[in-house]
């Protein structure tokens, strides 16, 4: 009995490993990147095929980042840079994958945003199963203008009332 449940978990886990051995992997080379307003922010990265018998092919991506204004583009990156398929085993070498534009910072509060870009495809052009994904973060930080402006703001505001006792 011991041995007949045995076999069945063994199974299963063959089953689970082999239905993920079309996975692919992404390797994002700068996946935590800040900037001003204004700044377009390039992810690069690696893509490889984890499956070391099939080809797959790469159809279409999802970019999702949690931001009340940022631009966020994939489709030119997508569609020129990543393979149309790649084969067991092999790899994408470094390639662009998307641009994220910080916009006008009264729009967006500042602070970190983070996201998620997700490769589709499968066994043929028409899929569209999940293969992978790598999550990724935007930090918008304040131009050195504005903090500059705010500081003298700052010391005007102190200046006006603040009395400094004669000697």
């Amino acid at each position: 009995m011991k041995t007949l449940a045995l076999s069945i978990l063994s199974l299963g886990l063959l089953g689970a490993v082999s239905s993920q051995a079309s996975a692919i992997g992404i390797l994002l080379d700068a996946p935590s990147q800040s900037g001003v307003p204004g700044d377009t922010l390039v992810f690069r990265g690696v893509i490889t095929n984890l499956d070391l018998e099939n080809a797959v092919f790469l159809n279409s991506y999802d970019l999702n980042i949690v931001a009340p204004d940022l631009a966020v583009d994939g489709l030119d990156d997508f569609f020129n840079n990543v393979p149309i398929s790649l084969d067991a085993g092999a790899s994408s070498g470094l390639i662009e994958l998307f641009t994220v534009t910080i916009a006008n910072p009264t729009l967006d509060p500042l602070g970190t945003f983070f996201g998620t870009y997700t490769l589709k495809g499968g066994a043929d052009g028409g899929a569209a199963d999940i293969l992978g994904f790598a999550d990724f973060d935007v930090t918008e930080t304040p131009e050195p203008g504005s903090l500059i402006l705010l500081a003298g703001g700052m010391l005007t505001l102190v200046g006006r009332y603040v009395r400094v006792p004669r000697i």
